[in-house]
């Protein structure tokens, strides 16, 4: 299979994206809140949510998208009341031992990484989206908390 160029892999991506961030839009929009506190809230600039809202290629889009739909809900979540005392049962998440990071300065590889600096893989399939996903699933099969560092 051949490489796409950049251009080739925007477009094939621009209906998905469009469809993702106006549905982020759409909601952010139902619930009243405004881009500039679901922006701080998930730690991006205005205009890179905006960005995002409208379907253009951002880095990083598959994390901001999750890290969208959670600040929704959650926002959702306390207008109803709830807070993390309310709940049932008490969450403390695993401490990271993988550190995911895009490698800016050479091959567009992502790395991943041990706290202690070990380097553990490197993916670069050439589809950014591809190689999150694969880092991703990586982790979880090898049971590892991780995190994408920017």
């Amino acid at each position: 299979m051949a490489m796409m160029t950049r251009d080739q892999f925007v477009e094939s991506k621009g209906g998905i994206w469009a469809a993702i961030g106006g549905t982020c839009k759409k909601a952010r929009e139902f619930y009243g809140i405004s881009a500039g506190v679901v922006a701080k809230g998930i730690g991006v600039s205005v205009s890179t949510l905006r960005r995002f809202e409208n379907g253009k290629p951002i880095r990083s889009a598959q994390v901001i998208e999750k890290a969208y739909a959670m600040f929704i809900m959650l926002n959702s979540a306390r207008e109803q009341g709830f807070t993390i005392d309310s709940l049932p049962i008490q969450y403390t998440p695993p401490e990271p031992q993988i550190k995911i990071v895009w490698n800016e300065t050479g091959d567009d590889s992502l790395i991943l990484s041990r706290p202690d600096g070990e380097e553990i893989a490197r993916i670069n399939t050439g589809d950014y989206d591809l190689d999150c996903a694969l880092a991703i699933d990586m982790c979880e099969k090898m049971g590892e908390a991780y995190y994408f560092a920017y």
